[in-house]
């Protein structure tokens, strides 16, 4: 197995496209667009986009229009 693998039992700290937008339930182009523009944090490793998952939670909660009052 090579360093960039992962057995079945490890869980990535990054987000794929795909996955993404599952999360955030949308469509996998509206991630690509504000991935390229932008707008959410990633980084592009060749021809594929990585998001951090802990990058991606301060972002929500960064632009969330409802800010919980504590």
């Amino acid at each position: 197995m090579n360093d960039y693998q992962q057995g079945p039992n490890v869980e990535s700290p990054f987000y794929t496209v795909g996955e993404l937008a599952v999360y955030l339930r949308v469509c996998e182009a509206t991630i690509y667009r504000m991935a390229k523009k932008g707008t959410i944090p990633g980084a592009q490793i060749g021809r594929s986009w990585r998001f951090h998952k802990d990058t991606i939670e301060k972002w929500i909660r960064e632009n969330s229009q409802y800010q919980l009052q504590g």
